[in-house]
């Protein structure tokens, strides 16, 4: 009987032995089990030694240490298991000497990995290098000269590929107006060219219509309608400490509405402030529509504005005590006034202008505004 076949049936008859002992296993029959083991170890004792013999030996010898060592019955089970499962797939390792067990390579896997190291060492990577020969490969094999074969064709589509990409690709091109590199380079410049330029006339035209905004801003400015404050007095405050309560405000102020364009009248309307202590309105100005002529004023007099019965908040209480026991009382004066004026280019053109200033009375005193104040007090643009 030919070696290889006498083999193959000791493997298929390790098999059984195999199914034998997982039974037993599953059934709790450990004992059992580690006979049929020592009856398949004396089984392959005549036959004659080659890599699979070996091979299923020294499986044998793993089992019968793990199922006799005390704590390992669990990992017998799953050794046992992989190697039905491998046995199952045909993928017993059958090349090279035992020493350990190696499920997963094939006696084809082996001399095809070995050529592959070969030819990773060659000089030149043109020529697939010669085939491995080993004393358990046979290369008369049907199977193994398919195999070479196909991988021959393999490396030879693999390193004939390279060599036609390399002729395409160092083919000149040539096209009716001219190199087909040159044109791509003259157009990519071409390109970067006109974005550079795009780019810079963009920033330019920012430039512009910033440096043209404050230019107008700057020369329409000083000609534009305002309304300021002329002066301004505190006639009465009764203050009740106690609870925060103003009992009675007294104060007289005067606006000056200013139209400084020498050529065309200035139009004032919604004339709406107010004027706060510590937060709270105390008081509200508002008058009615009216025109300022070229280059002049108008007062808007406001006398003995009376306010009564507000009452401040405990922070409006404390900054209250301490502006009376410093001698000077703090109002704020906020609100917009639309106007309208026909200056150059803004030809009846409305504008809010706003007010957010601060008078600040001498009181307990004469009640008279700070200068300062109501010199900087007035509405403004934008």
């Amino acid at each position: 009987m030919p070696v290889a076949l006498r083999t193959e049936r000791a493997r298929r008859h390790h098999v059984t032995f195999l199914d034998e002992v997982r039974t037993m296993a599953d059934g709790g029959d450990l004992h059992g089990a580690q006979g049929k083991l020592v009856e398949a170890r004396n089984d392959l004792a005549h036959e004659q030694s080659n890599p699979m013999i070996d091979f299923l030996r020294a499986t044998l010898d793993k089992l019968l240490g793990l199922i006799t060592s005390p704590g390992q019955h669990a990992g017998f089970r799953a050794y046992l298991r992989s190697l039905r499962t491998s046995h199952d797939r045909e993928r017993v390792a059958a090349t090279g000497d035992v020493k350990g067990v190696r499920l997963f390579e094939t006696r084809h896997t082996s001399a095809f990995r070995g050529q592959a190291k070969r030819f990773e060492k060659q000089a030149t990577m043109g020529h697939r290098p010669p085939a491995h020969h080993d004393s358990n490969f046979n290369e008369d094999d049907d199977d193994t000269h398919r195999l070479r074969d196909r991988e021959e064709g393999r490396t030879r589509t693999r390193m004939e590929r390279p060599v036609a990409v390399e002729a395409r690709n160092n083919r000149p091109w040539k096209t009716w107006w001219g190199d087909d590199d040159k044109h791509r380079w003259s157009s990519a410049r071409s390109t970067s060219a006109c974005a550079w330029v795009l780019c810079i006339l963009c920033v330019l035209l920012v430039i512009g219509a910033i440096v043209l905004g404050i230019l107008l801003f700057a020369v329409y400015n000083h000609k534009m309608p305002y309304l300021a404050v002329a002066d301004a007095q505190l006639g009465a405050l009764q203050y009740a400490g106690q609870d925060g309560t103003v009992q009675n405000l007294q104060l007289s102020i005067a606006f000056l509405a200013i139209n400084k364009d020498s050529r065309a009248d200035a139009s004032f309307s919604r004339v709406n402030l107010a004027l706060k202590l510590q937060g709270v309105d105390m008081l509200l100005f508002r008058a009615p529509p009216f025109v300022v002529p070229p280059d002049s004023s108008m007062p808007l007099q406001y006398n003995d504005v009376v306010s009564t019965g507000r009452r401040l908040d405990k922070a409006g209480m404390r900054s209250m005590d301490k502006s009376l026991n410093a001698g000077v009382v703090p109002f704020d004066l906020h609100g917009k006034v639309r106007t309208r004026g026909n200056t150059g280019i803004f030809q009846n053109t409305q504008f809010w202008t706003r007010f957010s200033c601060r008078l600040r009375f001498f009181f307990p005193g004469n009640g008279t505004v700070i200068p300062a104040d109501r010199r900087s007090c007035r509405s403004r643009w934008p």
